[in-house]
């Protein structure tokens, strides 16, 4: 069950990833999670009481399998099934879909910064020396299409030789290539020390 965050996401962007996944074709290279319905078939998307309001909410599929494999194997493995996603992904979904190109991303950041003064300098430097770059020319030309958005091999799991991906909490549309960004990048990041006691 995903209970969605109160803010920061339309019912339009939540029942865009609903359809997305209920649309997904069943597919021998690749599998996601998908939503499932009411008892009624009524409905995928509930509202639920929690914290003295209202919140979204939707029940999916578990993903069975494993995890996939920090090996240069399971690597290569999880490139391919990200480069099988892609094509795979429905052509035409209603609802918000959001915007991953560079410079859209950049700007929610500038603007989900902007209430708290003691960012100004950080945004000063992301403003003025990261948008420069995502404003070349070059980067308009990279082939584009709907992406997880947040596709790493903690939103993945192996199940009899098949990849099936889940979290498409970030899917939108941009550049192809943000998918394998943002798994190296996870792949990159520090990961948190556990003190031993």
């Amino acid at each position: 069950m995903r209970l969605y965050r109160a803010s920061g996401r339309s019912l339009s962007q939540i029942i865009a990833e609903v359809t997305l996944l209920t649309q997904f074709p069943d597919c021998a290279d690749v599998g996601v999670s998908r939503p499932v319905a009411t008892a009624d078939r009524s409905t995928h998307i509930l509202e639920l009481a929690c914290g003295g309001g209202l919140r979204h909410a939707c029940l999916f599929e578990s993903v069975d399998g494993d995890p996939i494999e920090l090996t240069p194997a399971g690597m290569a493995q999880f490139g391919a099934s990200i480069a099988q996603l892609h094509p795979a992904m429905p052509t035409a979904i209603c609802g918000d879909i959001r915007s991953l190109e560079p410079i859209a991303i950049v700007q929610d950041t500038l603007l989900a910064l902007s209430p708290m003064l003691e960012s100004r300098e950080v945004s000063g430097v992301i403003e003025h020396d990261y948008l420069a770059c995502f404003r070349r020319s070059e980067l308009h030309s990279l082939p584009a299409g709907l992406c997880h958005g947040d596709a790493w091999t903690g939103n993945a799991r192996v199940h009899q030789g098949k990849v099936h991906f889940f979290d498409f909490d970030d899917f939108g549309h941009g550049p192809l290539v943000h998918d394998l960004g943002t798994a190296a990048w996870h792949l990159r990041a520090p990961k948190p020390q556990i003190p031993v006691t």
